[in-house]
């Protein structure tokens, strides 16, 4: 699980989250995988940053969800 992390602007990290892909892919995985995002959501707020990795390995994994991580990067590099 060596992938780097994209690093954003405070303001690219609003467009991201205001675009189509991503609120789908937010609301896939809600209704996909909701424990384990509210899980994930508890664990930072808890500043577990291992654990956030390891649920959001899990939760990134699923197909679907790989697609939509696919096409948000094809949008943002245009």
């Amino acid at each position: 699980m060596d992938q780097k992390i994209p690093q954003f602007s405070p303001e690219q990290l609003r467009q991201l989250a205001s675009s189509p892909v991503a609120q789908r892919l937010a609301a896939m995985l809600q209704q996909d995988h909701g424990a384990a995002m509210d899980s994930a959501m508890a664990s930072a707020q808890k500043g577990d940053m291992a654990a956030v990795q390891r649920a959001m390995a899990t939760l990134l994994a699923d197909p679907k969800a790989k697609a939509m991580l696919k096409k948000l990067q094809e949008e943002r590099n245009g």
